[in-house]
């Protein structure tokens, strides 16, 4: 298994991937398409799932460990941005057809402690 710090070019384009599907993931949630926007979490966590291992990790350059960092405080904010879209959907379809939704997402399942299913599976 090749390590980041023998293969820059492979680590750096694994970057530059993940943060042109991020990109992607925000462009889509400007423009409020919820299928896209769901192909676009599709596609960022393939990309994530594609990443380099925690060994590899401890090899790269600190300018890509930083470059890392960055990527996963924005991918964080996106996240965010993702689950208050579905929050809103889930409103107004809620609003529209109320029989469609079984219960809201952050809402407590009857019977369960904690969090809840719902809110697990957000």
């Amino acid at each position: 298994m090749k390590s980041i710090a023998s293969t820059p070019t492979d680590a750096q384009a694994w970057m530059t991937r993940l943060n042109g599907e991020l990109d992607q993931l925000e462009l889509q949630l400007l423009q409020g398409d919820a299928l896209a926007v769901q192909t676009a979490c599709a596609r960022v966590q393939t990309t994530l799932q594609a990443s380099p291992g925690a060994a590899q990790w401890q090899a790269a350059s600190a300018d890509l460990v930083h470059q890392a960092q960055q990527a996963a405080l924005r991918f964080g904010r996106l996240r965010q941005g993702v689950l208050r879209a579905v929050a809103q959907n889930q409103r107004a379809l809620q609003a529209l057809m109320p029989e469609a939704l079984q219960a809201p997402t952050y809402e407590r399942q009857g019977g369960i402690r904690g969090p809840g299913r719902a809110y697990l599976l957000a």
